[in-house]
């Protein structure tokens, strides 16, 4: 719980998660949400992708069209 004590370096707090989160909740609120749970269930799954693309530093749109691509040569 103290690790922030022990060592240099380490936030005493998470405020880099919620700000990490916190586009995706204000768009959901904007919105009032999803009509169901499987669209909930997609838009966390793309929110998740798209944020790690972004931290990772590449193309969001050149990475899903990477992954459909994937996708429709498997046949998926």
């Amino acid at each position: 719980m103290f690790t922030f004590i022990r060592y240099e370096g380490v936030n005493p707090d998470n405020n880099i998660a919620e700000r990490a989160v916190r586009e995706t909740v204000i768009k959901r609120k904007i919105s009032f949400g999803t009509r169901s749970s499987k669209g909930s269930e997609t838009r966390s799954i793309l929110g998740s992708l798209f944020g790690t693309w972004r931290l990772q530093n590449l193309n969001p749109f050149e990475q899903m069209k990477l992954l459909l691509l994937s996708a429709s040569c498997q046949g998926l």
